[in-house]
């Protein structure tokens, strides 16, 4: 069960470019090509160098660690852990911010501040031709997510359990010999970060790895909400929640999606306005390392505080979503067979039963939910694939706090166990309400939640 996602025909030659090119080159960073060394594709007249360099740092409320930590981490070798950008796992250079990859945002005061993920780590794709590197914004990523998650695992795991890893990194964090005193806050502090990730790695990265270029996306989001984020204090985590993530799917491209009218690879997702825009997003953060820790508190709207205990930037949610109406498809950039289209052109219009596309891929009119806010149609059908990631739609979870919560003609009450679906839409929903709608309490700023050692 999949998504036939619906393409016009710049776009259909855009991917046919982006499966096609990087074929010769499975390497997420061919040894033999500069990182710095790319040519940017024209993707249309709204694309300019501003639009992009926003795109790749716009902060959306990710918050991984301390920015400091991260710099101070190392790998197996004794290198940094950032080293050449984190190139290895096929994260790209960007030329704006020195030391960090494109789609890496930091956000927070000077000498505090957070590094976390933004859109563009997951959808900035380059392939290589001919020993040239083009750049593809909007375009799915050739990551190894996995290996990351797991890597960063192992390096904090190291400094908590060697004492000499310990030492060197508290120095580099601290910048100066550290006090007993000083290095047991910072003991403590690391502790308190690893306890849900190392839970969270150890449950739900599968033992047969995604692979470049693929996650399980939707699992991850359940995984992150329902097992870190809505148990009880100190800890928040509800370990029997976290299922294994075991259904990687490729990343999407992002230049359809402002206008389709159901988006997320098992199409639960309305889309077609701002606001479901903006639900999307928050969903997508909340499962990339986002800080949402929802309560009980009758003060609020429908009685839950969704919003004093959460680091989602809506405004950088909003900015991201207008970023993204901006990209174009890529113009192909080579010589085109002019006989071999013609024939590629008949192909599209056969029938599906020949083999043809455009049933369901051709743009038609789809579900308007605003005004005169038009959509494509986004067919939902079975095309023979694999059914697992549809299937995690199918998941139960404790709600631990949010238990009794609810959502007034949108969703019924949350029983203590219920569909993780279930979960998200509460915790998407009535972080939105209570964010712009007046009939909340006044509530405190979005907050980063992490150390500022």
């Amino acid at each position: 069960m999949t998504i036939a996602a619906v393409f016009r025909k710049g776009c259909l030659v855009a991917m046919a470019f982006a499966i096609t090119s990087c074929l010769p080159t499975p390497s997420p960073n061919p040894a033999n090509v500069p990182v710095s060394a790319f040519v940017l594709l024209d993707q249309g007249p709204y694309w300019t160098p501003a639009a992009r360099g926003d795109f790749y740092t716009r902060d959306q409320g990710s918050r991984i660690m301390p920015l400091r930590w991260m710099h101070a981490l190392k790998q197996p070798s004794g290198e940094p852990f950032m080293a050449q950008n984190l190139a290895r796992y096929g994260y790209l250079q960007n030329s704006d911010t020195p030391g960090l990859p494109v789609g890496f945002a930091v956000a927070g005061p000077s000498g505090g501040e957070v590094i976390g993920m933004t859109c563009s780590a997951c959808h900035t794709r380059q392939i290589t031709v001919d020993n040239i590197a083009y750049r593809v914004d909007g375009g799915p990523a050739i990551v190894d997510f996995q290996s990351l998650l797991a890597d960063l695992d192992s390096a904090v795991n190291t400094v908590l359990t060697n004492e000499t890893a310990f030492s060197e990194f508290a120095q580099a964090v601290l910048t100066h010999p550290p006090t007993q005193e000083e290095k047991a806050t910072l003991r403590q502090e690391m502790s308190d970060w690893f306890y849900p990730y190392h839970t969270l790695m150890t449950r739900a990265l599968p033992p047969n790895p995604w692979g470049p270029a693929r996650l399980d996306a939707v699992a991850m989001i359940f995984n992150r909400l329902t097992g870190l984020e809505i148990g009880p204090p100190p800890t928040h985590v509800i370990v029997e929640n976290i299922q294994r993530a075991d259904a990687p799917v490729r990343y999407p491209f992002l230049w359809n999606s402002p206008v389709q009218d159901k988006t997320q690879w098992p199409g639960f997702a309305d889309n077609g306005n701002d606001i479901l825009g903006l639900s999307r997003n928050l969903g997508e953060v909340y499962g990339v390392f986002a800080v949402y820790r929802p309560k009980k508190d009758r003060w609020h709207l429908l009685g839950f505080d969704y919003l004093s205990e959460n680091s989602a930037n809506f405004q950088g949610l909003n900015a991201l979503e207008a970023l993204v109406k901006k990209i174009g498809p890529p113009i192909w950039p080579f010589a085109i067979d002019a006989v071999l289209a013609k024939q590629g052109e008949a192909i599209y219009g056969w029938p599906k039963e020949r083999g043809g596309c455009a049933e369901c891929h051709e743009i038609r009119p789809g579900v308007t939910r605003f005004f005169e806010q038009k959509t494509w149609a986004t067919p939902i059908q079975d095309v023979g694939t694999d059914t697992r990631e549809y299937n995690i739609l199918g998941w139960t979870a404790q709600t631990g706090v949010l238990s009794g919560a609810e959502i007034p003609f949108v969703i019924s009450p949350l029983q203590p166990v219920d569909k993780s679906i279930n979960i998200l839409g509460v915790s998407v929903v009535g972080s939105i309400l209570q964010k712009f709608v007046p009939l909340a309490a006044p509530q405190a700023q979005a907050i980063d939640l992490q150390p500022h050692t």
